[in-house]
């Protein structure tokens, strides 16, 4: 690294927040959403592991794989359920700022123990997510380059 700026440019966040992530309204079908999850791949083939809620554009709640889960093993009718009923309304998530870079998404993610981190503007208004798996790869991108440089 030559400069201090290319260095704030290398873990800056938008490195690592995925702006295609799988949203939807609060009245759709909890069934109809798991269906979403499990048909939905992104560019590198995952499957989607969240999904976020919004209204208008705002972010209200989320519901991940493992939530999805848990209400499938619970026996009840997933298509007679919206999903406004079943979603985590108490959402950690990060407003996007120039002050804020990878290390914040990350010490953010441990601390509050979750897998997804979505961002959003000063209005709540979603951007995008960051989730675990992203940042691992950033990491080990980043090592990799380093790696292949030292040889």
């Amino acid at each position: 690294m030559s400069s201090i700026a290319e260095l704030f440019d290398l873990f800056a966040l938008n490195r690592v927040i995925d702006t295609y992530c799988l949203s939807v309204t609060p009245d759709t079908l909890v069934s109809d959403a798991i269906t979403l999850m499990l048909n939905i791949s992104y560019e590198n083939e995952d499957k989607a592991t969240c999904i976020l809620v919004t209204e208008e554009g705002c972010l209200i709640g989320i519901l991940t794989q493992v939530d999805a889960l848990r209400l499938a093993a619970s026996g009840r009718n997933l298509s007679s359920i919206n999903i406004a009923e079943v979603m985590r309304r108490e959402i950690v998530s990060l407003q996007k700022s120039s002050h804020h870079d990878i290390f914040t998404a990350l010490r953010i993610m441990r601390q509050y123990e979750i897998s997804h981190l979505p961002i959003v503007d000063e209005k709540n208004q979603l951007l995008g997510i960051i989730e675990e798996k992203s940042l691992l790869q950033f990491f080990l991108n980043e090592h990799d380059s380093k790696i292949a440089k030292t040889n």
